[in-house]
């Protein structure tokens, strides 16, 4: 990995740790005002997000990528609308930190509980679908986790615009995703278009996060999370 590479995602990571103990946190009532504020972010950048994602479209049809590949990878004001319902959706979910699931007397009868915590740093590796960027953010955040993101090369434009617009809205509410902080994070890809080819950089990030998931087909059979379905 080269040195430059290298300091990128050791920053990156650890900004991420850091976040994620201020992630773990937040109440309930704070995470769903903040997805609210991220939902109406997107919608409120939209056309500087899809100017963004112009120039990643552009790009890839001037590689002479796939039709199915560019539709995913295009993004309309229809898509940026479903992202943000996406992220209202979550707060009506319940959250999940602090659930008991069991509990029983230890020696001394010492009260022992089983309670769902935060995970704390997920990286989350997927190819061309920005709209997977704010599915991600919104689920880690709703769960009170910290995110690596690391997207396809082809969206890197999308990606960046999406998660400025959601770090943005995390940051007015007094979350943890400032500079130092970083509770949205994302680092361009380079993997092949349509694939989820793991790089060097993806083994250093390995350091930093608890799980790892994969989204997207794997031309060398990988075992991973898939999505199906737009």
């Amino acid at each position: 990995m080269r040195k430059d590479s290298q300091s990128m995602v050791n920053e990156i990571g650890a900004r991420a740790k850091q976040a994620a103990a201020s992630m773990a946190q937040l109440n309930a009532g704070d995470k769903n005002r903040m997805l609210l504020h991220m939902a109406a972010a997107l919608r409120e950048e939209s056309d500087a997000i899809l100017a963004q994602n112009a120039l990643d479209v552009t790009a890839a049809k001037e590689k002479g990528l796939r039709t199915a590949f560019i539709d995913r990878l295009t993004l309309t004001p229809g898509r940026i609308d479903e992202m943000a319902k996406g992220l209202e959706d979550l707060t009506a979910l319940k959250d999940p930190v602090g659930e008991i699931l069991g509990g029983w007397k230890g020696a001394q009868d010492i009260e022992i509980l089983k309670l769902r915590v935060p995970i704390g740093v997920i990286g989350m590796i997927y190819e061309a679908r920005p709209n997977v960027t704010a599915d991600a953010a919104g689920i880690c955040f709703k769960t009170g986790n910290a995110v690596i993101l690391r997207g396809s090369g082809e969206a890197k434009e999308s990606n960046k615009a999406v998660v400025k617009a959601l770090r943005s809205a995390i940051s007015a509410e007094g979350g943890p995703a400032g500079r130092r902080a970083g509770g949205c994070c994302a680092a361009s890809g380079r993997h092949k278009p349509g694939g989820c080819r793991g790089t060097d950089e993806d083994a250093q990030l390995s350091g930093f996060t608890d799980p790892q998931g994969r989204s997207g087909p794997d031309p060398d059979g990988a075992v991973g999370i898939h999505r199906t379905g737009d």
